[in-house]
């Protein structure tokens, strides 16, 4: 197998684990909708999303792909946020 195979297949793998975060996340976030709900609080958080961008980013080992997990990441709550909004319109 050469180097674009391998490479190929280990991305294929990291992405089957991401399918699998991605249901754990949204299945999670169904909870925090559901916990807003009923406590009157907003979807939209800046505070909150500002430290997690700050908090996960510092996180990396390689510097160089900060500006594009940030991007990744922030998107990653826009989908979120989406998802509770959905939730929340379907329970009114």
């Amino acid at each position: 197998m050469n180097l674009l195979q391998e490479s190929r297949t280990r991305i294929n793998e990291i992405d089957d684990q991401l399918v699998r975060l991605f249901e754990e996340r949204m299945h999670t976030v169904e909870n925090v909708a559901k916990y807003k709900a009923e406590n009157n609080i907003p979807v939209f958080d800046s505070f909150r999303e500002k430290e997690n961008i700050e908090k996960n980013s510092a996180k990396l080992k390689d510097p160089r792909l900060r500006k594009y997990f940030e991007e990744w990441y922030q998107y990653t709550m826009e989908v979120s946020k989406e998802y509770q909004k959905d939730l929340l319109k379907r329970d009114c």
